[in-house]
């Protein structure tokens, strides 16, 4: 009898051992950071926000500020409620951030927010580059602090937002993907000259992984310069938002699989956080999902030497108005943004912005 019960404790202690390995195991997997390592992936996650303060006079023009609540994700984020992306597209010399994306997830509201930032944004306080553009922070901002933390720096205190995690890659390492997850299905509303021979032509098709390079990169025929190369790139985004969205977890399983492998991205998410994400956003509807231009315009800037440079000028108090819409559902709102105007008259770009599903419908910038 003695040795029975003995017996079945042993085994009793045994289960429970293996079960709170077992916990401990997947709870650091939770934790694992797939993508991790190197200098592009060196971000602390913590930024001092300072939301700068609305006079009493003006609270009533601006919208109302919904009250934080537990989204139920139990995410380590800044704000509960919300939970900020930065994602960065480096040139081929991987020195400065062609593409800057902000990605804000409402998780209470259930909205998914993409802001779109000029690469010739003018921040002079945050790089030595005598242009002062924001691609130029990753390579020549604070040398105190990683590139991806100084461009991090930037985009939060500049524009008043905390950004809880970054995401890096190439233009090569997109390519790669692009072909990973089997192309992006796209209707192109014009033909895109990259270069001699390489040409996307209008109409449905399925973009290669060299394709998709070209059209995020090809600026030269928009009469709006960068700006025109921004809206186009819409179309791919929300092209690849849905096809993403599509993935069986099988397949999905088996690209990050590759990515980490070939090392095409970096970042500090972790493995349960872009699990939650991804669901998140399969079941966002495409209406829901919208983009938005940083307000501003473009202007001449002649730096110390003499030299000029075409610089994209924040709009202080429209960026303000629109950040305090779209991208602080759970925050106090901002009267202005601390960053140095070079002009400051209004244009259409204060109020830029699609969604998912229009452009999908086929409303789209026809790029001439």
């Amino acid at each position: 009898m003695h040795i029975g019960i003995r017996r079945h404790g042993a085994v009793f202690l045994i289960l429970a051992a293996v079960l709170l390995s077992a916990a401990i195991v997947l709870r650091g997997l939770r934790r694992w950071q797939p993508f991790a390592g190197g200098a592009e992936a060196a971000y602390s996650g913590t930024l001092p926000v300072q939301i700068a303060a609305v006079p009493e006079q003006s609270t009533d023009a601006l919208p109302a500020v919904t009250a934080p609540a537990d989204d139920g994700l139990a995410l380590e984020q800044l704000q509960e409620g919300q939970f900020t992306v930065l994602l960065l597209g480096l040139d081929e010399s991987r020195s400065n951030t062609d593409v800057i994306l902000l990605l804000l997830f409402d998780l209470a509201g259930h909205e998914i927010r993409i802001l779109q930032i000029p690469r010739d944004c003018y921040v002079p306080d945050y790089t030595d580059f005598a242009a002062g553009k924001i691609n130029s922070v990753y390579s020549r901002g604070d040398p105190q602090k990683s590139p991806v933390q100084r461009t991090a720096d930037c985009v939060s205190q500049s524009l008043l937002l905390p950004v809880d995690r970054c995401v890096t890659t190439g233009c090569g390492d997109i390519a790669r993907m692009v072909d990973l997850i089997g192309g992006v299905q796209v209707d192109m509303p014009y033909e895109i000259e990259f270069e001699a021979g390489k040409i996307i032509p209008a109409g449905k098709q399925t973009l290669s992984g060299e394709q998709a390079e070209w059209l995020l990169r090809f600026r030269r025929g928009y009469a709006e310069g960068d700006i025109g190369r921004l809206k186009a790139q819409r179309i791919f985004l929300a092209a690849a938002v849905q096809q993403l969205g599509q993935l069986s977890t099988l397949k999905l399983m088996h690209c990050l699989y590759t990515i980490r492998q070939e090392q095409l991205l970096s970042s500090d998410l972790t493995a349960d956080e872009m699990r939650k994400l991804a669901d998140f956003t399969k079941q966002t509807d495409p209406g829901q999902i919208t983009m938005h231009l940083l307000p501003g315009e473009g202007c001449t800037f002649t730096a110390a030497d003499g030299t000029a440079y075409s610089v994209w000028s924040i709009h202080a108090q429209a960026a303000a108005q629109m950040l305090n819409q779209y991208f602080r559902p759970h925050e106090p709102a901002a009267a202005e943004l601390p960053v140095r105007e070079l002009a400051a008259g209004e244009t259409g770009y204060d109020s830029d912005c699609t969604d998912v599903q229009r452009i999908t419908d086929g409303d789209v910038f026809d790029g001439r």
